[in-house]
């Protein structure tokens, strides 16, 4: 499996799962509708912060579990949500898209993917091939939200 850093040299790392050559994470946060322009800011913000103090921090307004028997949760800010899971080593956590809400719910099909996502992230550790891309220097993948 391969990753990418968004925010890796701080307390907790946020990393994106690659799917090819692109991170859906990044994408997601990077580019959409004028209007999600301050959400997107939010969800980098909150990314910032989970990165340098961890999860604890996050309020039930701001972080969900939205899949219990799977460990899936969300970030939340305005109308953006941003799926993720915790990485094994608990100081790790692994972004796998995100959706704009429409209903009560997050879709199934989003929550199945960040499932899926988790299990081949599990098989992967296990088997000692997770590849990481973009851990070199304090800025590395830092999600730059003037690429807009």
């Amino acid at each position: 499996m391969r990753l990418r850093g968004l925010f890796t040299e701080r307390r907790f790392r946020v990393m994106g799962a690659l799917k090819g050559d692109t991170c859906p994470t990044e994408r997601f946060l990077t580019s959409g509708e004028k209007q999600y322009a301050a959400s997107r800011d939010g969800l980098n913000d909150l990314l910032r912060r989970a990165a340098d103090d961890g999860l604890h921090q996050f309020s039930s307004e701001l972080l969900h579990l939205v899949d219990q028997p799977n460990g899936i949760y969300e970030f939340i800010k305005g109308d953006l949500r941003l799926l993720f899971f915790k990485g094994s080593d608990g100081e790790l956590v692994v972004c796998t898209g995100g959706y704009i809400k429409k209903g009560q719910k997050a879709p199934s099909r989003e929550v199945a993917q960040a499932v899926r996502l988790k299990q081949e992230y599990m098989s992967a550790k296990k088997a000692g091939t997770i590849q990481i891309e973009g851990e070199h220097d304090g800025n590395a993948g830092q999600v730059d939200p003037r690429r807009r």
